[in-house]
C-alpha cells in the first residue's frame, strides 16, 4: 500500500478513534432527555456546536490540502480534439479539405529533486495536527459543557436556599408583627426584620433569574436554543477516593500527549518541509510525456505516437524562489518559538492545576466537616423545638441548605479541576490515575 493512503488511513483512523466515544451515544435528532444527565450533556458533543463544526472545517481543509499535494505527480491523461479546414496552395488544386485532429497524452513528472515528495509531508504533517486541534478543540467543548451543566445545578441550589430563607424570615416578620400588636416588640425592630425581609426576597428573585439564564447557556452550549432542560441530575462524584498524581510525572505525560503541543509540533514539521521544498525549487525537474493522435491529414510531421522526457533547468527566478525560502524560514522560527512558549504555558498551567485540586481536597474536608456540624445541629434545634425551648429551627434549616451548597461548590470545582488536569495530559482520566514510572520512562523516549 502507498505511504500516502497508508497515512490518510491513520488520520481517518486517528479522528475516529476521537470521536467513538462520544458519536455512539449521540442522537442529535432526538430531543434532549429529561431528566438531563451530566452523561447526555456531553453525548451532544457532536451535534453541529459551533466550535466543533469550525474544527472539523480546519480538518476538512488539511485533508484536501493533503489530496491537492499528493496529486501534483500524479499521471494525468489529457483528451485533446482539434476541427480544422484547410484550403490548399494553387498548385495543389486550392480545394478545401479536412486538417482535424485527436490527440491523447499521457504525463507524468518523473523527478524533481524531493521537492514534490517535501510538499506532501507538510501536508500530511498538517493533517495530523489538525486531529491532534480537533481533540483539543473537544475537551475545551467538554469543560465548557460540564461547567455550564455544573452552573444550572447550582443556580438550583441556590434558589432553595433562598426560598427557604424566605420564608424563615416571612415567619420571623409574621410573628413580630403579632408580638408589636401586644406591644412586645418596637417599631424598630419590626422595621428592621420587614428589611431583612425585603433583601431575602429580592435574593429569591435574583436566583430564579439565574436559574432562567443558566439554562439558556447551558442550551446554547449544546447547540439546542430551543430545549431549556428542565430538571438536571446531579452526578455521582469519584474524585473523592482518587490521588493526586505526581506533578513530575504528569508533566512528562503532558510533554508528550497534550494536544496543542502535539499540533505545534506536526505543524512545526510541515514548516521545514516547505523549507526544504522552496529550497529544491532551485534544483531541475525531469517530466515525462506520451502523446498518441489520429489525423485526418496525413504530412510528413503526423506522427501517430509520440514519446519523451522533459528535463526544465530554472536559470534565473528573479528572486522568487529566495523570497519563498525567506517567508519559509521565517514561519519555522515562529513556530518554534510558539512551541517553546506553549511548553512553558503547559507547565505553569498543569502546576497551578496540580495544586488547585491539592487545595480542593482539604476544602472538601472542611465543608465536610461543617456540613457535620449543621446536621448535628439542626437535629438539636428540632428537638429543642418540639420541646418548645428554643425556636431557630428555620434558620439551622437554612445554614444547613448552605453547607449542603458549599459542599456541592467543591466537587464541582473538583470535577472541573480533574477534566482540566486530563485535558492538559491529554490521556483518558483512567490513563491519567494509572501513571507509573514504567509508563513514564518508555514515554518520554521521544521527548
Amino acid at each position: 500500500m502507498p505511504e500516502h493512503a497508508v497515512t490518510r488511513i491513520c488520520i481517518v483512523g486517528s479522528l475516529i478513534a476521537i470521536l467513538l466515544p462520544v458519536s455512539v451515544q449521540a442522537d442529535c435528532s432526538k430531543p434532549l432527555p429529561q431528566p438531563l444527565t451530566l452523561d447526555n450533556a456531553l453525548s451532544q458533543l457532536e451535534c453541529d456546536t459551533a466550535s466543533m463544526q469550525q474544527a472539523r472545517s480546519a480538518q476538512a481543509k488539511a485533508n484536501a490540502r493533503l489530496q491537492t499535494s499528493e496529486a501534483e505527480d500524479d499521471l494525468s491523461i489529457i483528451a485533446e480534439g482539434r476541427l480544422r479546414w484547410v484550403e490548399t496552395s494553387p498548385s495543389q488544386g486550392g480545394d478545401v479539405i479536412d486538417d482535424h485532429k485527436g490527440s491523447i497524452f499521457v504525463r507524468k513528472p518523473l523527478y524533481d529533486f524531493g521537492r514534490s515528495g517535501a510538499l506532501q509531508q507538510a501536508a500530511r504533517s498538517e493533517a495530523q495536527a489538525m486531529v491532534s486541534h480537533y481533540q483539543s478543540t473537544q475537551d475545551q467543548q467538554r469543560v465548557a459543557i460540564m461547567q455550564a451543566f455544573f452552573n444550572v445545578l447550582q443556580a438550583d441550589q441556590e434558589n432553595f436556599r433562598d426560598n427557604e430563607a424566605m420564608a424563615v424570615a416571612y415567619v420571623t416578620l409574621d410573628r413580630m408583627k403579632s408580638h408589636q400588636e401586644l406591644g412586645q416588640t418596637s417599631d424598630i425592630e419590626v422595621m428592621e426584620q420587614e428589611s431583612l425581609y425585603q433583601n431575602v426576597r429580592y435574593q429569591v428573585l435574583q436566583s430564579e433569574s439565574n436559574q432562567r439564564l443558566t439554562r439558556s447557556i447551558l442550551a446554547n452550549i449544546l447547540n439546542r436554543p430551543d430545549e431549556l432542560p428542565s430538571e438536571l441530575v446531579s452526578p455521582e462524584f469519584s474524585h473523592a477516593q482518587r490521588k493526586l498524581p505526581d506533578y513530575e510525572r504528569l508533566l512528562q505525560l503532558a510533554f508528550e500527549h497534550n494536544p496543542r503541543l502535539m499540533s505545534l509540533k506536526l505543524e512545526l514539521d510541515a514548516a521545514l518541509q516547505r523549507t526544504t521544498a522552496a529550497q529544491n525549487s532551485k534544483l531541475p525537474r525531469l517530466d515525462g510525456e506520451i502523446e498518441a493522435s489520429s489525423y485526418t491529414r496525413e504530412l510528413g510531421s503526423s506522427d501517430s505516437l509520440r514519446a519523451g522526457v522533459t528535463l526544465s533547468i530554472p536559470i534565473y527566478n528573479g528572486g522568487r524562489v529566495d523570497a519563498a525560502i525567506a517567508t519559509a524560514e521565517a514561519e519555522v522560527m515562529r513556530l518554534r518559538g510558539k512551541l517553546t512558549e506553549s511548553r512553558h504555558e503547559l507547565r505553569q498551567a498543569l502546576l497551578e492545576q496540580w495544586f488547585s485540586i491539592r487545595r480542593l481536597m482539604i476544602r472538601r474536608q472542611r465543608e465536610e466537616s461543617t456540613l457535620a456540624y449543621r446536621e448535628l445541629y439542626l437535629d438539636r434545634s428540632r428537638a429543642n423545638y418540639e420541646m418548645e425551648v428554643k425556636a431557630d429551627l428555620g434558620d439551622a434549616m437554612v445554614r444547613l441548605s448552605e453547607a449542603q451548597l458549599a459542599l456541592l461548590k467543591v466537587d464541582f470545582e473538583t470535577a472541573l479541576a480533574w477534566e482540566h488536569l486530563r485535558s492538559l495530559v491529554g490521556v483518558e482520566m483512567d490513563q491519567l490515575l494509572a501513571v507509573d514510572d514504567t509508563r513514564i520512562k518508555e514515554g518520554s523516549n521521544g521527548n
